[in-house]
């Protein structure tokens, strides 16, 4: 079957709310949107999932069954979203930085200890390595950005120059 992901959604929050009305509100959709929706899913599933009332609704067996799983896969996806603002919001996350020694020590570890103490979910890997085993590291994906001591003339990595001397 292949069912548009929208009826399982709008099925969800009926499910929940045990009213297509309220399920409509929450979802800022009409009423009749919401019983077409699931008038839909019914003849995609080929049952029955809601007994209706005047004012209420209420799962059949086969809209348990189905709303157990929707119910699984709707926290799934919320779940997954609230993940992705945490990281968009630094609240978790991690950060690997490919870095030398003399850098690292002089001019790095401030840095790190300040924007820890402002990002505390923020998981930090320094990865010690000389310049050109950053830049391969870097070119590999293993770390998200590196700090070198040398000119890059690679036009596949995008370099910025921070400190002069």
């Amino acid at each position: 079957m292949d069912i548009n992901f929208e009826l399982y959604k709008i099925f969800y929050h009926a499910a929940k709310a045990g009213s297509f009305t309220d399920a409509a509100a929450k979802l800022y959709i009409s009423q009749s949107a919401v019983s077409q929706a699931i008038k839909s899913l019914e003849e995609k599933i080929g049952g029955q999932l809601f007994y209706r009332k005047t004012r209420s609704v209420k799962l059949t067996g086969e809209g348990e069954l189905l709303f157990k799983h929707v119910e699984q896969a709707y926290n799934f996806i919320k779940t997954g979203e609230n993940k992705i603002s945490e990281i968009k919001n630094l609240n978790t996350g991690e950060i690997k930085i490919g870095v030398g020694d003399t850098i690292c020590k002089y001019f790095l570890i401030p840095h790190i200890q300040k924007f820890n103490l402002r990002y505390p979910g923020i998981k930090i890997h320094v990865v010690n390595r000389i310049s050109s085993q950053i830049l391969a590291l870097l070119k590999n994906g293993l770390i998200d950005f590196g700090i070198a001591t040398l000119p890059i003339h690679d036009k596949n990595i995008q370099a910025h120059e921070f400190i002069t001397t």
